[in-house]
């Protein structure tokens, strides 16, 4: 991946994942990233279904299982809504949520 500041992390099984961020000139992302770490590659991955989710900064990923959960952030303005990629199915989903905004 490209060089960025204020993007998220997180480790799957033998895969560490990097999404968004940004430029120093402040242009944000919206790519995903798998680092393998046993042959320390970096592999972009491609969304065989669903649209990414908007650039963002300041968001948070976590693992859940096999897929990633990808909350809140900033770009513009602040961003409160919930993703989720299938690392199997290789594809992105916004699952519905409920309750009260944190």
């Amino acid at each position: 991946p490209s060089p960025r500041d204020d993007h998220v992390a997180c480790r799957v099984a033998g895969s560490m994942y990097v999404f968004g961020g940004c430029t120093a000139m402040g242009l944000a992302f919206t790519d995903l990233w798998e680092y393998a770490l046993d042959t320390r590659v970096w592999t972009q991955v491609v969304s065989a279904r669903g649209s990414p989710p908007s650039p963002r900064v300041g968001h948070s990923l976590i693992p859940l299982g096999n897929r990633l959960m990808l909350f809140g952030g900033r770009y513009l303005n602040e961003l409160d809504s919930v993703h989720c990629f299938d690392l199997q199915r290789r594809r992105w989903s916004d699952p519905a949520v409920g309750g009260e905004h944190p």
